[in-house]
């Protein structure tokens, strides 16, 4: 949203769409998506971030065939955010 600053402690949900929406990220097969190369490096780097951000705490993630979801928590200073886990389907 604009004007919000997205450096407060909460939580707060991804998405990040792949230039003009290619599927560069994997196929959805039989119901199941399957990562390819691409794919598996954003899942990777995703699962990177609270070791590198120590304010970081990471929620549900999904990498689609364009796109990426994913909900993250950002705690203040004092490590605190009281928004609790997010209830996520398998």
């Amino acid at each position: 949203m604009k004007g919000n600053d997205y450096a407060l402690a909460g939580a707060y949900f991804l998405t990040i769409c792949a230039d003009n929406k290619a599927c560069i990220f994997g196929n959805v097969k039989n119901g199941l998506m399957q990562l390819n190369e691409y794919g598996r490096i954003i899942e990777e780097e995703w699962l990177k971030t609270s070791d590198v951000r120590h304010t970081v705490t990471l929620d549900c993630h999904a990498v689609m065939p364009n796109h990426f979801h994913g909900i993250l928590v950002i705690q203040d200073n004092r490590g605190v955010c009281d928004t609790g886990r997010i209830a996520c389907a398998p």
